[in-house]
């Protein structure tokens, strides 16, 4: 009786020992390949500080916004790109499934390679739409001092500081 429980004491660390070692080998060959499920456009805000010598009335795309120095928000948008791959419980459980495996004494392991579950990643691609801004300065006569263009990326912020030609 006492070979026998200590026999499968020893059968039940190798199972464990064997169990663990396998699924730490074949941990990374439980997933599939990344596969891009989307492309979508998500909105981004930049703030632009504007500052000109003389003080002069700022459009941004035509739209008058105030007098300078003055802070304005940039509203345009970034693409993204959403992927998606199968993996097991392996990668997105792991307590979970070391614990299935060794109260399973190393059944489950075979089972628990085959890719059950999703995970998803959220990739910027460095393109953007409507991120260019045209802007203009005028005198309080209405007058067109200057023009830039400025092309926003993703910054958080953005400062834009421009020597006007004098009064007329």
């Amino acid at each position: 009786m006492v070979e026998a429980v200590c026999a499968l004491e020893s059968y039940v660390r190798y199972a464990v020992g064997k169990s663990i070692l396998l699924a730490a080998v074949m941990l990374s060959a439980c997933t599939t390949a990344w596969q891009v499920e989307s492309v979508q456009f998500q909105p981004v805000q930049t703030q632009l500080a504007v500052a000109t010598v003389p003080v002069a009335e700022v459009l941004i795309n035509n739209r008058r916004v105030g007098r300078t120095p003055l802070k304005v928000p940039l509203d345009y948008e970034k693409e993204v790109r959403i992927e998606r791959r199968r993996v097991s419980y392996w990668k997105t459980e792991p307590g979970l499934s070391l614990l299935l495996t060794l109260t399973s004494c190393g059944v489950y392991l075979p089972f628990s390679l085959i890719p059950a579950d999703t995970e998803s990643r959220l990739l910027e691609t460095g393109h953007f739409r409507g991120n260019e801004f045209g802007i203009a300065f005028e005198n309080d006569q209405g007058e067109l001092l200057g023009q830039e263009t400025v092309v926003a990326r993703g910054e958080p912020k953005l400062s834009l500081t421009k020597h006007l030609g004098g009064r007329k």
